[in-house]
């Protein structure tokens, strides 16, 4: 330390100014705070090292067309470029191109951000009108398909630029649901049977064996699609009145429980009343005797024929089996359409080459059924009941 600064010091005054310390404040250093304040700010010197793997690791971005760096490596650039290091060492630390490190450069300096542009797109390749025409025939035709308006207006764009310009009107492109035609006296027998059976518990279900035919088809079949706004599912005019498959099928009767799968049967051609009481005689009855060997339990089927004809009537009252018939058109009031459903999508996943293979799959699929699964729908028949009621009768997400 100089003789003067010491001296000014043990005075308790400032080297600069000569003003005492008293007088002005200091916050610890030697200076007085107004002599501070009207010194230039020295140039900060900072000495780096850098490790090559580890830049090269951040500026691991693909190397394809149309790929761009993010905010940060953007950052980093402009950071590297404020220190002094020059482009080509740059572009040698983070494998990065020289036009593209000179260009955010120039841009910061620009525009002082590092944000992308507000871009306008490709141009659209339809007019407003035919913008127009598309949505109007999906509204005229909901039952229909991007290609086929592309086809029927003959525009000259993709069928995926059709389906782009529906979904911007809000009509989403959806699996139809299959509507059932309910008349008045279907949605009074609806009301009446979720009205009858809205106070059982889960525990009278569950002493319920669920029964049904079904005819499971070789392939896998195509779907029926409709173009329709969001929750309009279950509207008519999104519906479609059924379907005809002219595949190679098989026809089963199963049955389950909540304690798990039962019977089932595989069967060719149609089922009548003859081989349905045969069917109940040996593969029903039995498995019911065995879930619930003693107390009372029943037997849910539906409108078929053969269900309600005379023969199979005069085989539940001779056996003592207590029945409880679905009113019609209710497959959502019966578990094991759920059951189908699932079943479906299992064999579909194995790709059965032939009718063999798909009996085959069938019966594997069926007995690997987890019990879990059939309880949960059987669970659910009272929110079903309470569904039909708050529906007035009418279909249910079911």
């Amino acid at each position: 330390m100089r003789p003067c600064d010491l001296f000014s010091c043990l005075q308790k005054r400032c080297p600069e100014c000569g003003v005492l310390k008293e007088e002005r404040r200091f916050h610890g250093s030697r200076t007085c705070w107004d002599c501070r304040k009207d010194k230039p700010a020295s140039l900060t010197h900072i000495t780096a090292s850098f490790d090559l793997s580890s830049f090269r690791q951040f500026f691991d971005h693909e190397q394809i067309q149309g790929s761009c760096l993010s905010i940060c490596q953007r950052a980093a650039l402009i950071t590297l470029h404020q220190l002094n290091i020059g482009i080509n060492q740059i572009a040698e630390l983070t494998h990065c191109e020289l036009r593209t490190i000179s260009h955010w450069i120039d841009y910061y300096q620009e525009h002082h951000s590092l944000q992308d542009e507000p871009r306008s797109g490709r141009p659209r390749v339809t007019s407003e009108d035919i913008d127009t025409s598309i949505v109007a025939a999906a509204t005229e035709t909901p039952i229909t398909t991007p290609r086929t308006i592309r086809s029927e207006l003959s525009i000259d764009a993709s069928a995926r630029t059709v389906r782009r310009r529906l979904d911007e009107a809000g009509l989403f492109g959806r699996v139809a649901r299959v509507e059932y035609p309910f008349d008045h006296t279907d949605i009074t027998e609806r009301l009446e049977f979720a009205h009858k059976h809205e106070g059982w518990t889960r525990s009278q279900w569950g002493r319920v064996m669920f029964g049904d035919e079904a005819y499971i088809c070789l392939g896998v079949h195509g779907q029926i699609w409709v173009q329709r706004p969001q929750d309009t599912a279950y509207l008519s005019q999104f519906m479609v009145q059924g379907q005809t498959n002219f595949a190679p099928k098989i026809g089963i009767w199963a049955c389950f429980s909540g304690q798990g799968v039962a019977g089932l049967r595989i069967f060719d051609g149609d089922m009548d009343t003859r081989l349905y009481t045969d069917t109940m005689d040996q593969f029903m009855k039995p498995r019911a005797l065995r879930f619930w060997p003693d107390g009372p339990w029943f037997y849910l089927h539906d409108n078929a024929g053969y269900h309600g004809s005379r023969g199979s009537y005069t085989w539940f009252h001779n056996k003592g089996v207590d029945l409880i018939k679905l009113p019609p058109h209710s497959p959502d009031l019966n578990p094991i359409e759920n059951l189908w459903a699932d079943l479906k999508r299992r064999i579909e996943l194995r790709f059965p080459r032939d009718i063999a293979k798909l009996r085959q799959f069938l019966t594997e699929e069926w007995e690997s059924t987890p019990r879990s699964t059939c309880s949960n729908l059987v669970n659910s028949m009272p929110d079903r009941m309470r569904a039909v009621i708050d529906a007035e009768g009418h279909k249910t997400g079911y």
